[in-house]
């Protein structure tokens, strides 16, 4: 039954759609990212700081026509700044360079990009992978000669994870791939230790790791409402209602730190390992910040997929023919 339901998943036209609509948005990041970039070289290096010292030479001599002006009695206040004074501005030669990317530096938050896209992947695909099954009757009639309903639910989750897993591994490991390329031919790498690259697996794996919790979600939503259309629902309904809507009420009523009611703050607290909600509503003038953790979110996160999952599970006794 695995090995049917791993070829059902990735024979169905909507996963494949999926699949080539991540692949597109994950080559165009990358895409966009090589062709802005430029390794800065000797040369680019001299025309910064001659552009740096063509920036301070008219800064001065726009100083000195200043004084100038103001010593002959004109009015300077439609020209200049008041009393000629432009502050203590020096033009640096990092602002006229190109840009150039880093891969030490910059990598791991496109990773937080690809995560966000392969987590909606993973929702979408799970939800239209069980609830396709149920608005075309095929569950229903799947379990008419396999009736042990909770292996069956069982045997799809497992395949839809396994899927899920498997292909944000390869996307993930192709991603980081082509920004190696990128600073390679057209960037720097920066000092790339082990401690680094311990750093930027782990944050592939908590970006794969919100996925399969994305999946498992959208799987569980769909098997709930018998219909695809339902975990689509409840997404878009958390996050006008609860997402901004909680949020407002709560910040009316003056609640200590709203963000930590909404999911998306420990999303934040999973990937980030630390995620600090800036103080609101505080009365004191000693206020903290409230600090979210990895292992909060994992707590909360995991916490809430797995009750989705067991209500699926459980409503999933309840037979639909009698």
């Amino acid at each position: 039954m695995i090995r049917a339901e791993w070829s059902r998943l990735f024979a169905r036209r909507f996963t494949r759609i999926m699949l080539m609509v991540v692949v597109a948005v994950l080559t165009l990041v990358a895409l966009s990212v090589a062709v802005n970039s430029h390794r800065i070289d000797d040369a680019a290096r001299a025309k910064a700081r001659a552009r740096a010292a063509a920036e301070l030479t008219q800064y001065q001599k726009e100083e000195a026509d200043c004084r100038a002006a103001r010593d002959r009695g004109e009015d300077i206040s439609r020209r200049y700044p008041p009393n000629c004074d432009y502050g203590p501005v020096q033009p640096q030669e990092e602002w006229f360079l190109p840009y150039e990317f880093r891969f030490r530096a910059e990598t791991p938050d496109f990773l937080l990009v690809a995560a966000g896209i392969l987590t909606l992947f993973g929702f979408l695909v799970g939800a239209s992978f069980v609830g396709a099954e149920w608005t075309s009757g095929g569950m229903t009639n799947l379990l008419l000669w396999r009736p042990r309903r909770l292996m069956v639910l069982g045997a799809k989750l497992s395949t839809l994870l396994a899927g899920v897993l498997l292909t944000s591994v390869l996307l993930v490991a192709a991603y980081v791939g082509s920004f190696w390329l990128i600073a390679r031919y057209r960037g720097s790498f920066g000092r790339l230790t082990q401690g680094f690259w311990e750093s930027l697996a782990l944050t592939g794996g908590r970006a794969i790791g919100l996925a399969l919790a994305g999946a498992a979600a959208g799987f569980a939503l769909a098997s709930l409402g018998r219909h695809t259309a339902t975990a689509l629902g409840v997404g878009i309904g958390y996050a006008l209602i609860v997402e901004v809507g909680v949020q407002i009420v709560l910040s009316a009523l003056a609640a200590r730190d709203p963000g930590r009611y909404v999911l998306s703050s420990y999303v934040s607290g999973w990937l980030l390992k630390r995620y600090e909600l800036p103080p609101s509503n505080c009365q004191s003038l000693d206020c903290k910040a409230y600090v979210i953790t990895w292992g909060m979110s994992a707590a909360v996160l995991g916490g809430v997929v797995l009750a989705t999952v067991l209500l699926a599970f459980v409503s999933m006794r309840r037979r639909d023919v009698t």
